[in-house]
């Protein structure tokens, strides 16, 4: 499949299966936009997060595959996280806007935010809330970062570890916490292929 054509598939699986479709505005004009300006894979990623960005849903993104030797394993549906909920008031804003999403939300405008820890996950574990602030990811800081980028460096092989500088709520003091990273299932949800019970 060309790069393109990569591009035009990812337009037509957001088209189909966008959860509200009163959110996606003008859509068709995002199939011809980068007409010409797709050659390689990462233009097609690029371009592609872009178009789903105007979407407004930090959820909806497109991971490409990653170097094998980061042993991150998207192409075969096993990777996992850490079991967390992030969010992001700073993400396609202004400052205003972020200082808006952020009074709704309890969304940091400078770090992710953990909006949610689920039950029995590796981060309920290293006793991580909602509400805190994720400083840096394996030391890299995470200020102002896409949540496409965090998603990437959240998630690996089952067992494997991630070091995380947590904000802790209102509080000024930072901690470091060593999270494992393992599937995380929700009461209802089915495993699908690649998940683990920690």
């Amino acid at each position: 499949m060309s790069p393109a054509d990569r591009f035009h598939q990812i337009w037509e699986i957001a088209t189909a299966n966008f959860y509200d479709p009163a959110r996606m505005g003008n859509w068709d004009a995002w199939l011809t936009k980068f007409d010409g300006q797709i050659r390689s894979e990462a233009d097609a990623l690029r371009c592609a997060n872009e178009m789903l960005k105007s979407l407004n849903d930090p959820y909806t993104i497109v991971l490409g595959p990653q170097d094998p030797k980061d042993g991150v394993c998207w192409e075969t549906g096993e990777c996992v996280g850490v079991g967390i909920r992030l969010l992001t008031a700073y993400e396609n804003v202004s400052v205003q806007t972020c200082k808006q999403n952020s009074s709704l939300t309890g969304a940091s405008c400078r770090y992710p935010t953990i909006a949610g820890v689920i039950y029995n996950s590796p981060a309920a574990q290293a006793n991580l809330k909602a509400g805190d602030k994720i400083v840096s990811i394996d030391d890299i800081d995470t200020a102002g970062k896409p949540m496409t980028v965090l998603m990437k460096a959240l998630h690996g092989k089952h067992g494997s570890k991630v070091k995380l500088e947590i904000l802790s709520g209102s509080s000024t003091q930072q901690s470091r916490s060593n999270v494992a990273q393992s599937a995380a299932i929700l009461p209802g949800e089915k495993c699908r292929r690649g998940c683990r019970l920690p």
